[in-house]
């Protein structure tokens, strides 16, 4: 009989899985589940296509003809409801369930909307993170046209979503909770330079506050209303907070799950023999501290897809780790952030230069870096990458 390998979640990591699979194992069965509707695409892309810089089919990952030439069943709008690991089986919304011979969770993750009063059945309220999100929120911007936003989150994904949405409506706010946008990347004073770059495109940022009630009128939004009590009209309020890893089908099942990601050994295998996890739901090491944490990088994704889909298949391969990475770009300013930024920003061996135009912190080791931000110049990111990846010694005179 065959293996019948099964992956839930069609993004970076099962689709590099299924991919990979169809490689090394020619006859077997490959069988892809999402609940997404759409075809597997990229989600780093979404801000782009808000934009209108990228059209919807320049982010799919694949066309539907590559799924039926190379025999990989895709089942789109489909929910997984629970997992029976004991019989091998996967439960899905209709009731029925499909057999697996190894079981891929790569489901990624999902935004938990905060408790606001009054949002019920309120139309203008939208998230910011799948591409149908994303879509939504156009055609609320093209048909409705909306003037005035709100966006819940000064995180990448929410200072994305206000870039993306600039100049296609007339004011825009963001409303953060913690004490300075990027909280959970760069240091303060990394923020301000940032924060000044917002003001002066225009953009309201509105700090230590959330979202605590919105106002409507024949279901249609009219304000919300913040913890200070002060009231903001807005045509459209879009969440746009960070993702929880999608691990509560893992939890149910009794696979062994730390701080909300399913744990992994080197093998990307979980606590179950037959069931490995990749991607943004997954538990991985950390290669600078050697510490555990949640993935969240799309490269790293790809990667851990197709080291899993090896070892599902008999090709033992072990996954190191990952050196997490992140970037993004907006409002005309470039954003690199390795390691913990803010854990080192006043240690011995860092070195920061901060300008008009830029702000770079590099804190190493004997000239080898261990972590970096960069903000606007970002002209020697590869050195720096080069550095942490490999040992290898940073020059600093670069700064200069």
């Amino acid at each position: 009989m065959n293996n019948r390998y099964v992956i839930i979640g069609a993004s970076a990591a099962g689709i590099a899985a299924a991919t990979k699979l169809r490689q090394l194992d020619q006859e077997a069965e490959i069988v892809v589940v999402s609940e997404e509707t759409d075809l597997p695409y990229n989600k780093c892309f979404l801000a782009d296509y808000l934009s209108e810089k990228k059209t919807q089919s320049a982010l799919l990952l694949k066309q539907a003809d590559f799924f039926k030439a190379q025999h990989i069943t895709l089942k789109l709008g489909v929910r997984v409801t629970a997992l029976a690991p004991s019989d091998k089986k996967i439960i899905l919304q209709d009731g029925t369930h499909l057999d697996y011979s190894k079981l891929l969770l790569a489901m990624g993750g999902s935004i938990v909307m905060p408790e606001i009063q009054g949002v019920e059945n309120v139309q203008g309220i939208f998230q910011f993170y799948t591409l149908q999100d994303t879509q939504n929120i156009l055609d609320a911007v093209a048909t409705k046209k909306a003037q005035r936003v709100v966006i819940i989150g000064a995180g990448l994904s929410g200072l994305e979503c206000a870039d993306s949405l600039h100049g296609k409506v007339g004011s825009i706010t963001v409303i953060e909770r913690a004490a300075h946008v990027l909280f959970t990347h760069i240091a303060d004073d990394a923020a301000d330079f940032i924060h000044t770059v917002l003001e002066k495109s225009g953009i309201n940022v509105r700090l230590n506050q959330t979202v605590v009630k919105v106002f409507s009128e024949q279901g249609k939004l009219q304000a919300v209303q913040l913890a200070d009590g002060s009231v903001i009209e807005t045509d459209l309020l879009i969440c746009a907070l960070g993702a929880r890893p999608n691990s509560w089908l893992a939890e149910t099942a009794g696979i062994a799950v730390m701080g909300g990601a399913i744990v992994t050994d080197s093998f990307l295998k979980t606590s179950d023999e037959a069931i490995y996890a990749a991607g943004d739901v997954a538990q991985i090491t950390n290669k600078i501290t050697g510490g555990k944490v949640k993935s969240c990088s799309w490269p790293d994704a790809l990667q851990q897809g197709a080291v899993a889909a090896s070892n599902m298949a008999g090709f033992l391969k072990e996954y190191g780790g990952s050196v997490l990475i992140v970037s993004s770009s907006f409002f005309g300013i470039k954003f690199f952030s390795c390691g913990d930024v803010k854990a080192e920003r006043m240690s011995d061996n860092a070195s920061l230069r901060k300008t008009n135009e830029s702000f770079r912190l590099i804190f190493h080791k004997n000239r080898v870096v261990k972590g970096f931000l960069l903000v606007g110049q970002t002209h020697n990111i590869l050195n720096l990458k080069q550095s942490v990846l490999t040992g290898s010694q940073y020059d600093f005179s670069e700064l200069i």
